[in-house]
C-alpha cells in the first residue's frame, strides 16, 4: 500500500480520509487487473505508486463504478502505466496467461 505520505509527496491532493477510503477501491480494481500481482510487491514499484495517484485523482469524485467512460479511462491508466512493469521473478504484472 502506498502511504499517504509518499502520495502527498508523489503530488496527491485527497485529504487523508478521502484518500484512505478511495486508494481501497484504486487498489482493488488494480489487482483485478493484474491478478493480485500488485498486493503481493513490497516495495511497491515507481509505476504503481504514481499510477495510485493518477487514479485516486480521477476516482474522488464518484461514488459508485456505474460511468462507462471513467471506467474505460481507468482501465487504460492501469495499462498504460503497468505494461512491461514485472515483478522480482520477471512475471509482467498484466501477465494473463498467455504466451506468444
Amino acid at each position: 500500500m502506498l502511504s499517504y505520505a509518499e502520495y502527498k509527496t508523489l503530488g496527491g491532493t485527497l485529504e487523508e480520509a478521502a484518500y484512505e477510503r478511495v486508494s481501497f477501491g484504486v487498489l482493488a480494481e488494480i489487482d483485478r487487473c493484474t491478478f493480485g500481482r500488485v498486493s503481493k510487491l513490497a516495495p511497491l514499484p515507481e509505476a504503481v505508486k504514481r499510477l495510485i495517484v493518477e487514479l485516486c485523482a480521477i476516482a474522488a469524485p464518484y461514488s459508485t463504478d456505474t460511468d462507462d467512460a471513467y471506467r474505460q479511462h481507468k482501465v487504460q491508466l492501469i495499462y498504460s502505466y503497468l505494461s512491461g512493469v514485472c515483478t522480482a521473478d520477471g512475471t509482467p504484472l498484466l501477465y494473463r496467461g498467455v504466451d506468444a
